[in-house]
């Protein structure tokens, strides 16, 4: 990850990051993607761990968030294989979960009668229950708009930690792709560029 990436992760300052690097915890390569070819490459792993250690609180708890559009079996086994990802995601880095707030819809869904998992997390993190909350990927708690959450949480002083930054989930692809498809016929638009 970049050095912007893991600051924001780490929530520390760049002389911080720099004793993280001199200290040997943070792994640095070179990128060699051209458009950021010769940037320091931050390992993900390192920072990742060094965050996990940084979140436990006192008399908070680390929690996660995991949704799956529907009731089917598949979404049943999506559901089970992003909670042991994230818990194995958070063994690794030597921390356990304390609770997982789950739903069963949709990523645009905004009633939280619907969410009644994000709703009680968002009451928990208002109680100033939460230190840091734990997701899959961004779309699991938004697909659009997942800043203005991000931004919520921190200005009461929950850490959002995202294990997979790229949509790279075949079932989560499909399902953007079920979001776009509702996005365009809402607006009733039959294909891009045609309105109707």
């Amino acid at each position: 990850m970049t050095a912007r990436e893991a600051l924001k992760i780490l929530g520390v300052t760049r002389k911080t990051l720099d004793n993280y690097v001199n200290r040997g915890l943070i792994k640095v390569y070179k990128y060699q993607m051209p458009h950021k070819m010769g940037w320091n490459n931050y390992d993900d792993e390192d920072v990742l761990a060094l965050a996990g250690r940084g979140l436990r609180s006192k008399d908070k708890k680390i929690v996660a968030y995991v949704r799956v559009k529907g009731n089917s079996k598949e979404a049943d086994r999506i559901l089970i294989e992003q909670k042991k990802g994230l818990e194995m995601f958070m063994k690794a880095r030597g921390v356990q979960l304390d609770e997982i707030f789950e739903d069963r819809s949709g990523s645009m869904t905004t009633d939280l009668s619907k969410r009644p998992g994000l709703h009680e997390l968002i009451q928990s993190v208002l109680r100033g229950e939460v230190a840091a909350l734990v997701l899959d990927t961004k779309c699991r708690l938004a697909r659009w708009g997942f800043e203005i959450y991000d931004a919520l949480f921190a200005y009461h002083g929950v850490k959002v930690v995202v294990a997979n930054q790229v949509l790279g989930n075949a079932d989560y692809q499909a399902e953007q792709s079920d979001d776009l498809a509702e996005v365009l016929a809402a607006a009733k638009i039959d294909r891009l560029g045609a309105n109707e």
